[in-house]
């Protein structure tokens, strides 16, 4: 039974050790299986409340302050963005206690009406077609499910001070994919933003290469494949594009994913434009490949906008008849030499 004491020593300010009673009352009330009280309470213990034990008491309030960021997060992204609330998003690599999470665990399993670089067939209806719309009665259902989660402001800095120190645990043993999943979740773009960016700093200090290119290809399959809501969806395909293009050497067929999915022509062809100038086989076959996927997956208007921002064709040059003839002899020479060479050295092998 608990003792009513120890939420008075709790209460009461004057108490040096307040952080210690609100730990005593976190796991009183976390074996009362009390988990919103117990959270809210190893909230108030401060440091004393260490993510780094292996325990069941840690790991149960971890995933409970996990569940209510991305609950109160996803909220006030909602609301004022008046996006409509669809079914639950697919489970993603956002456990702590696991380490770094799967390479494939999300899979694109959703298509936009263009399919982009995509072989799997299209849902009856998109999902980037649905309107973003959030009614009241939605709203007040959110609010609802969030029932007692839902903190005071102390508690709230608490909440987001225990999910800065995840983060960074996270971040400073490079699994970024969990608080990318996190990220996604509750609907924080500020946090992806700084994830990548800390991903590529470290990958500058490590002096390797492609595991940020890898770590944005990861985003942009949970974007295509996972995210349902067409405004979130657009806002990480912008965010993607704006941290491609900063970039010294970015992944184009990235990009090209990004600027079709955007409806975005003019970056498109501003981007074949640049392979093509820069005057290399590798710069030039990237442009073709790419031009490849704009037709397969393009719509006709997108595709049409792009050509017309292109260069016109440059005429071709009529070759001169006597010069022409000429090359024709000389090839013809040159591969009857090729032949008797062939023979020799096939029957006379000395």
């Amino acid at each position: 039974m608990l003792n009513p004491y120890s939420e008075a020593l709790y209460e009461d300010e004057t108490f040096p050790e307040r952080q210690l009673a609100s730990l005593v009352l976190a796991k009183v009330y976390y074996h009362l299986q009390e988990y919103d009280e117990s959270m809210a309470f190893a909230l108030g213990a401060g440091n004393l409340f260490k993510l780094d034990n292996e325990g069941e008491f840690e790991e149960t309030i971890i995933s409970k302050c996990v569940d209510t960021y991305i609950s109160v997060s996803a909220s006030r992204h909602a609301a004022p963005q008046m996006l409509s609330k669809t079914d639950a998003l697919p489970t993603l690599a956002t456990s702590f206690a696991n380490g770094s999470g799967d390479a494939n665990a999300a899979a694109a399993t959703l298509t936009s009406p263009t399919t982009p670089f995509s072989q799997s067939a299209l849902p009856s209806k998109s999902l980037l077609s649905r309107e973003n719309t959030l009614s009241e009665e939605s709203v007040q259902a959110e609010k609802s499910r969030l029932g007692s989660s839902v903190l005071d402001r102390s508690k709230q800095d608490a909440l987001q001070g225990v999910i800065e120190r995840l983060f960074e645990t996270c971040l400073r043993e490079g699994r970024y994919r969990q608080v990318i999943g996190i990220a996604v979740e509750a609907k924080n773009l500020d946090v992806l933003r700084r994830v990548i960016k800390r991903a590529s700093e470290d990958e500058k200090k490590a002096s390797t290469s492609g595991a940020t290119d890898e770590l944005m290809e990861y985003i942009l399959d949970i974007c295509m494949g996972v995210v349902q809501e067409r405004g979130l969806r657009t806002e990480i395909l912008r965010l993607i594009l704006d941290l491609l293009n900063d970039i010294p050497d970015p992944d184009y067929f990235s990009i090209a994913k990004c600027v079709v999915y955007l409806n975005q022509d003019e970056e498109a062809s501003t981007m074949l434009k640049k392979l093509v100038s820069n005057d290399n086989q590798n710069s030039t076959a990237i442009a073709y490949q790419i031009a490849f996927d704009l037709y397969d997956n393009g719509t006709q208007e997108f595709l049409a906008k792009v050509i017309q921002d292109l260069p016109k064709k440059v005429a071709e040059v009529v070759p001169d008849p006597e010069t022409d003839k000429e090359y024709r002899k000389f090839c013809a020479y040159y591969f009857k030499l090729l032949k008797s060479m062939t023979t020799y050295y096939t029957f006379n092998p000395s």
